[in-house]
């Protein structure tokens, strides 16, 4: 298969690099990549990252409202303090529905606009009185009149990636099918398969709320080596969404022991083994030279040897002269050396970074970006949640009846935005005093950016100097630590599993009709495992003996304890 291709383009390819597939093959499910971004600009706020952020070609509106979104406040009453406001979604609360609803005798396919409710929280809220209110809790999406209360106002950038699952695939599929075969015919039989598929899924791998529905997975259900893919897949995310036009991000040709090498990255609908062309660009203006090569992509990658995947930046694969023969005599080590970077629309910045017509008289606030204002992206950099690249995004409620099962994952980005300031749309209305007042005003605003990069790259060169005076710390010291540490995690993960299950427990006990039952074991089980349990250990103590006459009377005592378990436990059946 020969593919040509041109690739690098100075474009946001966040949501089209990443097509949301209807179906994964393979026994492999949907995870959904959602992003938020902080900046220089906003200090320590986050944003989520919107199509709005971008070009207008990748602009989109839904109706639906979720934890995260903004939002535009605009209450019956006008007199209201924060009326036409922006705020955030911190908390969605929302009615029963389809089979909950049903059992409760409510309406199967409730408005959503009529029976949800939302936590929000205001960007900027209004003095009145010398006291602000900055949040306020469950506020419908509609005001009494009907009019809207609550407008999105930005959406999410979606990205979509099919991987391994992160528990058994075969529960998934089991409950898909009971949750179909329940809604063909709803009867006793039905429902209690639905429920015993329903606990193998939600019990031990997902956050429960007060009902025991499911509201997001449990980091700690990621194995290794799916945890490591999918950190692979938010790498190559960040890196072509944010970073597509970086020189790092381009096709390059290198010297090595045995002829030339070419590093590209991975177009969308190629596959290994294809052979494609890739231009490969340097220089600028007259002095552009374009070489085309013909490579073949390799079918493993890395040093772990995995499949290489789209977008995904494969480095040093050899280039063959067979295949090369009109161009391979001639070739030298080539690279683009000009950076093109991504323009970003900041939903905010604060109002010491405005430049325009208006006086902003409390630096603090945050602001819309003057007109003459333009952001593009310089670096971004994955910021670690908990010590990891990505987690699951906390929901208030996980979405169990989508056709197809979507685990919603969540990255933080840092942006290092660099401003441009736009000239009038007439060239011959721009004078030089104009260009050098926006150069200036420009240099001075960005040098701003630059103080957290100068710090970083202090303290990492003041710790590799410490590195290298200080002794390293002794294997033996090392290895007991890691064993310490990894003791301590598997006791925290105990205790969370009985806090959780404890938690479960105590819903079902409360008899409330909405609570979902189910996952416990009997008591009887519990008694005859406990009985035989401490018999084997017993006997399994008795090894410890260093005299043959005390292990002799620890074994005798521990057979006889054992056999009375086994004979109590075969009367019971």
């Amino acid at each position: 298969m020969n593919i040509n291709v041109n690739i690098n383009e100075n474009r946001n390819v966040l949501q089209t690099r990443y097509p949301r597939p209807q179906q994964c093959p393979n026994n492999k499910v949907l995870y959904r990549v959602t992003f938020g971004y902080k900046s220089g600009l906003t200090r320590d706020h986050v944003f989520p990252v919107t199509y709005e952020n971008f070009d207008d070609s990748f602009q989109k509106k839904t109706k639906i409202l979720n934890p995260g979104d903004l939002v535009k406040y605009t209450p019956q009453n006008k007199k209201d303090p924060n009326y036409n406001r922006d705020a955030v979604i911190k908390k969605a609360t929302n009615r029963y529905a389809k089979r909950e609803a049903q059992t409760r005798g409510l309406e199967v396919n409730p408005d959503k606009d009529k029976n949800s409710f939302f936590d929000i929280e205001f960007i900027n809220p209004v003095v009145v009185q010398n006291q602000i209110i900055k949040i306020k809790n469950q506020v419908s999406r509609l005001n009494k009149d009907g009019s809207v209360k609550l407008t999105k106002i930005q959406d999410e950038v979606e990205s979509y990636v099919c991987e391994e699952s992160f528990m058994p695939f075969r529960d998934i599929e089991s409950y898909i099918q009971a949750r179909a075969a329940y809604n063909a015919g709803r009867n006793a039989q039905t429902e209690a398969v639905l429920r015993g598929t329903e606990n193998r899924l939600w019990n031990q791998h997902f956050q429960l709320d007060s009902n025991n529905q499911p509201q997001y997975p449990l980091m700690r259900a990621l194995n290794n080596q799916i945890k490591n893919t999918l950190d692979r897949e938010v790498e190559n995310m960040v890196k072509v969404g944010f970073l597509l036009g970086k020189k790092e991000q381009r096709p390059e040709i290198k010297k090595s022991r045995n002829g030339f090498t070419l590093s590209f990255l991975m177009p969308k609908g190629a596959s290994p083994g294809d052979t494609i062309t890739i231009p490969v660009i340097k220089g600028k203006g007259k002095k552009t030279v374009m070489v085309e090569i013909v490579i073949q992509i390799p079918v493993t990658t890395g040093n772990d040897n995995h499949t290489p995947r789209p977008n995904e930046y494969i480095t040093d694969v050899p280039i063959n002269k067979d295949s090369n023969s009109g161009v391979y005599d001639n070739l030298k080590s080539m690279k683009s050396s000009k950076d093109i970077d991504t323009k970003f629309k900041p939903t905010y910045i604060s109002a010491n970074e405005y430049v325009g017509p208006e006086n902003q008289k409390d630096l603090d606030m945050l602001v819309k970006p003057g007109s003459t204002q333009e952001y593009f992206i310089t670096g971004a950099k994955i910021i670690p949640q908990d010590g990891n690249k990505f987690i699951f995004k906390k929901l208030t409620s996980f979405n169990k009846d989508s056709p197809t099962l979507v685990f919603d994952l969540y990255v933080l980005v840092d942006l290092k935005l660099e401003l441009k300031l736009k000239g009038p749309d007439e060239a011959s209305d721009d004078t030089f005093g104009n260009k050098l007042s926006r150069t200036v005003t420009a240099g001075i605003l960005n040098s701003s950016l630059n103080c957290p990069n100068y710090v970083e790259r202090a303290k990492r060169g003041a710790s590799q100097l410490l590195t290298k005076i200080m002794p390293r710390t002794p294997i033996a010291t090392r290895m007991r630590r890691g064993l310490a540490a990894r003791r301590q995690a598997t006791r925290e993960r105990a205790v969370d599993t009985m806090q959780r299950n404890y938690r479960r427990r105590q819903n079902i006990s409360s008899r409330r009709e909405n609570v979902r039952r189910g996952g416990g074991k009997k008591k009887t089980k519990r008694k005859k495992k406990k009985c035989i349990r401490r018999a084997t250990k017993r006997l399994n103590k008795c090894w410890r003996k260093k005299k043959r006459k005390t292990f002799k009377k620890c074994w005798k005592k521990g057979r006889k304890k054992y056999k009375a378990c086994k004979k109590k436990t075969k009367r019971k059946r």
